[in-house]
């Protein structure tokens, strides 16, 4: 039965970037770091394929960046803290990440 959805039922079944980081919150408050970063990157995915835009999509680069943190990715989280901080200005723990990954980094610039 599943495959007779037509194609707008198909499009409304594919997750939003909401699902998707919700999905990823869970994995990260179970301490799943590297499957809470891929459901982060797909929400990521979904949201730069949106023409609309989400003024909290910050927040997925700067939740992404933690998983990295956690799983020693340092180079990884430091991209990802500073596309949040520059999506967002005032987001304090995306200067926080990516202080964190320029001292692990000795990347003190």
């Amino acid at each position: 039965a599943a495959l007779a959805m037509s194609a707008s039922e198909e499009k409304s079944e594919l997750p939003n970037r909401e699902t998707l980081k919700e999905a990823g919150d869970q994995e990260v408050a179970a301490g799943n770091f590297k499957q809470a970063a891929e459901f982060y990157t797909a929400a990521i995915a979904a949201a730069e394929a949106d023409s609309a835009k989400n003024e909290r999509d910050y927040a997925l680069f700067g939740n992404r960046s933690l998983c990295y943190i956690k799983l020693r990715m340092y180079e990884e989280a430091k991209h990802d803290a500073q596309q949040a901080v520059a999506r967002n200005p005032q987001y304090v723990k995306g200067f926080y990440r990516l202080g964190l990954c320029q001292m692990e980094l000795a990347d003190a610039a």
